[in-house]
């Protein structure tokens, strides 16, 4: 009977020290699993930082040389139309072929002028092209005010 009682608690022991065992073991893989993903992440933090700073270096690096060359292929203004204002009479009506047309064409800058029939394009290039004067508005050429040139050409 005492080695019978002794067995069993030699055994309770050994379930209970396995079990701690068991315990600590989970304890432990918990903890390096725990440890494992806060390195794993802070790496993940560390690179998203990397990477969104390298992308706003990029992006600042790219509109910075976006700028520069939109600077170098359009240049400074050649021809500016502001508030371009073109009528014509036929009769007792009044055809307003401009309405306050803005334009800008820059050095080296190649445009188009489209539109449907009687929209006012070939007005347009008569007065960007001065073969004709706006009832209003101004039209600078290479930085100079058209409308105080005189009619005459030297």
């Amino acid at each position: 009977m005492k080695n019978r009682i002794r067995a069993q608690m030699e055994n309770k022991i050994e379930n209970e020290a396995r079990k701690e065992n068991e315990v600590r073991i989970e304890n432990e893989v918990r903890i390096e699993n725990e440890v494992r993903i806060e390195n794993e992440v802070r790496i993940e933090n560390e690179v998203r930082v990397e990477n969104e700073a390298r992308v706003e270096n990029q992006a600042q690096n790219t509109s910075e040389r976006e700028i520069l060359r939109h600077e170098e292929i359009t240049g400074d203004l050649i021809i500016e139309g502001i508030d371009i204002v073109r009528t014509f009479r036929m009769g007792e009506v009044e055809i307003r072929a401009l309405r306050s047309v803005k334009v800008k064409i820059r050095r080296g800058e190649f445009i188009a002028i489209m539109g449907p029939s009687s929209s006012g394009k070939t007005t347009l290039l008569n007065q960007l092209g001065l073969l004709d004067t706006p009832n209003s508005g101004k039209i600078i050429i290479d930085d100079t005010d058209t409308s105080r040139m005189s009619e005459s050409v030297s």
